[in-house]
């Protein structure tokens, strides 16, 4: 069977078609998983971002000098982080997690700055040696167990 000059250049010119389309589509969707990563990683420099104060004190023991109030006890010091940086950022970034991820976070969240008993109930006073009534030494104690929390609910936020 002999092919004419018309009919190879009708073959030739549907598998342009159907190769431009594909590769369009391939494009499309590598520029979208582009976007969808350069937006999480953004958003997770910020969700990381808002905990450097705390960081810093619980790994070094050094205040930043933004904050110059003093506070009598952790607990304080990590609810002022809460309100003023931590809560914002964390609804923010968790948008761009799956909905597993979300649950899991949402989890290692509750831990870190609610009641046990009641996740409805901010509880920072878990971070006080006041409360805890064992005597400033346990501070130490209490600064690793926020800063474990801290670390356990950043680990979402690694960049892609």
């Amino acid at each position: 069977m002999i092919i004419s000059p018309y009919e190879l250049a009708f073959i030739a010119g549907g598998f342009t078609i159907v190769g431009a389309l594909v590769g369009g589509w391939i494009g499309y969707r590598s520029t979208l998983s582009i976007y969808r990563i350069s937006e999480f990683n953004k958003a997770a420099t910020s969700f990381r971002n808002a905990f450097i104060p705390e960081i810093t004190f619980l790994k070094h023991n050094a205040v930043i000098p933004d904050n110059e109030r003093h506070y009598a006890d952790l607990n304080e010091f990590l609810e002022a982080g809460y309100i003023d940086r931590h809560l914002k950022a964390f609804e923010i970034f968790k948008n761009h997690l799956s909905s597993k991820e979300r649950q899991e976070i949402d989890k290692a969240w509750r831990e870190y700055c609610y009641h046990p008993d009641n996740q409805y109930i901010l509880f920072f006073e878990q971070y006080s040696w006041r409360v805890a009534n064992k005597g400033i030494g346990y501070e130490k104690q209490l600064q690793s167990l926020a800063l474990n929390r801290i670390e356990k609910i950043l680990e979402f936020a690694q960049p892609k």
